[in-house]
């Protein structure tokens, strides 16, 4: 409708604040996952992950950094940033507490809770066990 209109892109934010613990748990709600990584149906990690668009590289970047650990990945045949974090110590350390004390809202919460369960079982050791394995399945 209106041909001789250039459209301008947004300005890309320089630096990002995150203002609040709750703020990353609300956000998380929305736009987070806990996923259980197997290996023919063997445990193999704990992923806690925020996917956003490339663009948006500066808020992966703050959060990260809010947390201190994790780590940025471009996915760039998508334009996607995903900011991830897999180590078992890390997760248990660090994202677990986090989001016990900053609850998760909603549907996601269900999620939270049994990849908290999945860690239970596997810092009891118990997913080297057959019946700890189909828990976790």
């Amino acid at each position: 409708m209106f041909p001789e209109t250039v459209p301008v892109p947004p300005p890309l934010r320089e630096t990002c604040v995150i203002p609040h613990s709750r703020w990353i748990a609300g956000f998380t709600s929305a736009e987070g996952n806990f996923s259980v990584s197997l290996d023919k149906g063997i445990f193999k990690s704990l992923l806690f992950k925020i996917t956003q668009h490339e663009k948006d590289e500066v808020l992966l970047t703050a959060i990260k950094d809010y947390f201190n650990c994790g780590y940025c990945y471009l996915r760039k045949k998508d334009n996607i940033m995903d900011f991830k974090v897999t180590k078992f110590s890390v997760v248990n350390e660090i994202i677990i507490p986090f989001f016990i004390k900053n609850p998760i809202l909603g549907v996601k919460s269900l999620d939270f809770n049994d990849w908290c369960l999945v860690s239970d079982i596997v810092n009891k050791r118990e997913h080297k066990l057959e019946q700890g394995s189909l828990k976790i399945i």
